[in-house]
């Protein structure tokens, strides 16, 4: 039986060490490795970043699973983490942050273009009401922190765990000051100021990002269960967001799809480099699939079979696939073959009765079809991503995990008893 110390928490970290390393290398290492530059935007770095920021904040919803009958308050401090986790996923990989000045157009007048007194304002006027944009997020973001680690504090006995929280937001924190310098200085002052940007301000900015998500899934891990336990008879909670939230996850994915696309499609081409707000439910839904065909995995130390592997790499892949551009030739063709192949999986694997993936199938088929129609427009890709990345997730996380602790407190769905009706996966 795995641990803590599994090498769940050390891909994460060994995956972070060469990303730093070629951020700090980039200066001297060929073109394709720009996309694994933490400098830049929408780039596997940065979806990488986004992701291990989900993960974490999927180990800290099981703290809420594992405390919400015994210890409430310790059960929302851990929900509330998981939640401003889960923000700043979604802030990584869309590039939120960056386009706080265009909210304020989109509210006051619905367009997608700056404000156009912020167009005619002084550098250092225009700097200074982007950082006052941002306040209202971060005191919301600042006072959720603040209610969780002081509830934990109070209701839990292990001090470390708390101070590690704190130390580890506080480097993420770091990273806001970070860049108010970056922004501010003049790095192409000197050839000395130019150097230190180039190599060491972007290392240390990203390099302080990643130290802070390292400690806090040291800590988060040990709310899951199953093979992050040295308990080998524990197996709940296991990334129990995936199950428990689906059906919302599903109605909401449907209904805002759509919406997230068309707001997406609508920024003007200049913003197309960073990281779009429609990448982040694509790539958060295909990783979340990942995890929910490999639980069996995480509960028990057992593989799932090809079957299993095969879902997690197509899962994998489609996360991976949501950097690319939509006007992208590769973009709608990826997206059509991987929905083809995850249907074969499915339909032979006997985990998967017709019931769990025909209605998918219908609507992506459906969906697809619209999409040759109308042609590649970057409103129907953006949808049809999403769509996939949702099938994916639900058809994914419908199969129980065998091996699942019997003393599981939620619904029967997600307990070691059977549900009436679906074949249960054998170990092999």
């Amino acid at each position: 039986m795995l641990n803590q110390k599994s090498p769940w928490f050390y891909a994460f970290v060994l995956i972070s060490l060469f990303l730093c390393g070629v951020t700090f290398l980039m200066p001297l290492l060929p073109g394709p490795f720009a996309y694994f530059n933490l400098r830049n935007e929408n780039n596997f770095a940065a979806l990488f970043s986004g992701i291990f920021l989900l993960v974490i904040a999927l180990h800290a919803y099981d703290g809420w699973a594992l405390n919400r009958l015994s210890k409430p308050s310790v059960a929302y401090a851990w929900l509330a983490l998981s939640l401003v986790l889960a923000a700043l996923s979604l802030d990584e990989i869309g590039s939120l942050h960056e386009r706080v000045t265009w909210l304020r157009s989109i509210i006051s007048d619905g367009t997608f273009a700056p404000p156009s007194e912020l167009q005619t304002m002084p550098r250092t006027e225009r700097m200074s009401a982007y950082w006052w944009s941002l306040v209202p997020f971060g005191v919301l973001l600042v006072g959720a922190i603040a209610y969780a680690v002081s509830a934990l504090w109070r209701s839990i006995e292990d001090k470390k765990t708390v101070i590690l929280i704190g130390v580890g937001f506080s480097l993420l924190a770091s990273v806001a000051l970070q860049e108010y310098i970056e922004r501010t200085v003049d790095w192409s002052a000197n050839r000395y100021l130019s150097i230190i940007d180039s190599t060491f301000r972007p290392l240390l900015e990203e390099g302080t990002e990643l130290l802070g998500m390292i400690i806090l899934l040291s800590v988060a891990m040990k709310n899951s269960r199953g093979i992050f336990s040295e308990d080998e008879r524990a197996g709940f909670p296991v990334f129990e967001a995936i199950v428990r939230m689906r059906r919302v996850i599903l109605v909401m994915g449907i209904f805002a799809a759509p919406l997230i696309a068309y707001i997406t499609a609508s920024f003007p081409p200049e913003q197309h480099d960073n990281g779009m707000p429609a990448d982040w439910p694509a790539a958060a839904l295909f990783a979340m699939a990942a995890i929910a065909a490999a639980r069996p995995f995480f509960v028990s130390g057992k593989t799932t079979g090809w079957y299993g592997r095969g879902l997690v790499l197509l899962a994998l892949v489609g996360c991976g696939s949501t950097i690319l551009h939509p006007e992208a030739p590769a973009a709608l063709p990826l997206v059509t073959a991987l929905a083809g192949a995850a249907f074969l999986v499915w339909f032979l694997s006997a985990d998967y009765p017709p019931a769990s993936y025909l209605p998918a199938v219908a609507i992506l088929s459906a969906a697809l079809a619209e999409a040759w129609y109308i042609g590649n427009s970057d409103f129907v890709v953006y949808t049809i991503s999403q769509y996939t990345a949702l099938a994916f997730y639900w058809v994914n996380s419908s199969v129980v995990p065998t091996g699942a602790s019997s003393t599981n407190p939620v619904t029967s769905h997600r307990t070691n008893e059977p549900i009436p009706g679906r074949r249960r996966r054998p170990i092999h």
